[in-house]
Order: structure tokens, then C-alpha cells, then sequence
């Protein structure tokens, strides 16, 4: 697969997840909300987590395993709050 083709299928994953939900994105659980947006023409992605203040929210992107994985975690605590790129081998 090409890169044009991973992201055209990226782009279109995303556009459904985020489509699940009009505006804000998909609530996942009560006070957790979560909303994709690919731009295809800049190759972004910008993911929008909404989550209570006092919690931890992980998306693991990659195998089932973790086996060479990124992991994107978030913190909330209020002005403090605090985003983590980690990534397994």
C-alpha cells in the first residue's frame, strides 16, 4: 500500500468515526468524547479528546499486542493537564 492509499484510507476511517457524532464528536462514555479530522491535502490529523477533569484517556494505535505501537495519552487536571506520545518496541 502507497502512502496516498494508507492515507486516503486513514481519511476515510476517520471520516466515519467522526461522523458517528454531529459537532463535538463520538461520546464514548459519559464525559468522554473524542472527534477526528484528517486533512488530506496537508496530511494532519488533529484528534480532539474531551474527558473529566481527575482522568486518564489512552488510544493505542498499532497491534493488538502493543508490539511496535504509539500510544497517545492525556491527563486531565484542569490547567495542568498534559499530553504523552509513548511508543512500545
Amino acid at each position: 500500500m502507497n502512502k496516498f492509499e494508507t492515507l486516503f484510507l486513514i481519511a476515510a476511517l476517520l471520516s466515519y468515526v467522526g461522523g458517528l457524532s454531529t459537532g463535538a464528536g463520538q461520546e464514548l462514555a459519559n464525559g468522554f468524547n473524542l472527534q477526528f479530522s484528517f486533512n488530506l491535502w496537508s496530511e494532519t490529523l488533529t484528534i480532539r479528546i474531551v474527558v473529566p477533569n481527575n482522568t486518564w484517556f489512552s488510544i493505542v494505535l498499532g497491534s493488538a499486542n502493543h508490539f511496535n505501537s504509539d500510544m497517545i495519552q492525556v491527563k486531565a487536571d484542569g490547567n495542568k493537564s498534559q499530553v504523552y506520545d509513548l511508543y512500545s518496541t
